[in-house]
């Protein structure tokens, strides 16, 4: 008894053929069996995708929202800026510029801490950001500066 002849397989296939009654009912057992398994395989992976999307979708638009308030803060840096240009071109003294002065570097100091916040949140999930040419960013990498 040989099971790589070609007379095995012919026996074999010609008693199942014999009892098909019970052959045919046996492989819809175990194709309904193997479709369930799979079905609920392929929900659990389906449940865990969607958490993950979502998981993923908050993290991006708490990007978005830091995102905006360093918007806000670099018009506000470039606005400072421009005062500062003003006074220098008409010779300001020291005492006029100290007020403006700090005030830009409280705001490029916020403007620093949201970059760090909004590095961290990317950073923390390990997605990639960007349209058509995605650039990672990796936990251990610095923020840029």
């Amino acid at each position: 008894m040989d099971i790589l002849k070609p007379e095995f397989w012919s026996v074999q296939v010609a008693g199942a053929m014999q009892h098909w009654a019970i052959v045919a009912p046996l492989l819809l057992l175990v194709f309904l069996i193997a479709w369930k398994i799979k079905s609920a395989v392929d929900d659990g992976e389906a449940r865990e995708l969607k958490a993950r999307n979502g998981f993923l979708v908050t993290q991006l638009q708490q990007a978005r929202d830091k995102n905006l308030g360093g918007a806000k803060e670099i018009a506000d840096i470039q606005h400072e800026i421009a005062e500062l240009r003003q006074l220098i071109a008409a010779n300001a003294q020291a005492s006029a510029l100290e007020p403006i002065i700090k005030t830009v570097e409280t705001t490029a100091g916020a403007l620093a801490a949201n970059n760090m916040a909004t590095h961290h949140i990317l950073s923390a999930v390990g997605i990639s950001v960007g349209s058509g040419n995605a650039v990672a960013i990796s936990a251990t990498e610095k923020p840029p500066t």
